[in-house]
């Protein structure tokens, strides 16, 4: 059965269409984007994946112990650690590990916010939502 077999079309004048829980469930490819590197030479750059839901909550949980109080450590590495999560290889395997951090934070602040800012955007990050992890 087609995709398109399991919808339901709710109102024939609109036609609008309402998923099946198959439909929902069912992985779709994750967006990816090339963030060129201008900084690091001509042509350089990194891929970007959005992220799924547990990616994003497993991200967002690395800015709190137990408890749910705020490790401030951790708050001021948010770009970094960010960058560490997003950034891929070609084969879309992860490129940076945690014991990269403290060196991203050494990098030129334009890099950094390069990716953060593509981050942001193909993984539907909110400002808000990275001020809220810095402890803003």
């Amino acid at each position: 059965m087609s995709d398109t077999q399991q919808l339901e079309v709710v109102d024939a004048a609109t036609r609008q269409i309402v998923a099946t829980r198959e439909l929902l469930t069912k992985p779709i490819p994750r967006r990816r984007e090339f963030v060129e590197l201008p900084e690091l030479g001509d042509n350089v750059g990194v891929w970007i994946r959005e992220w799924t839901p547990r990616e994003r909550s497993e991200f967002e949980d690395q800015f709190t112990d137990r408890t749910g109080k705020p490790l401030p450590r951790m708050q001021k590495q948010y770009r970094e650690r960010l960058v560490v999560e997003v950034v891929r290889d070609a084969d879309d395997n992860r490129l940076l590990t945690a014991a990269d951090v403290e060196a991203l934070g050494n990098q030129a602040g334009g890099v950094i916010e390069r990716i953060v800012n593509a981050a942001m955007t193909v993984c539907r990050i909110r400002s808000s939502d990275l001020e809220s992890l810095a402890g803003n």
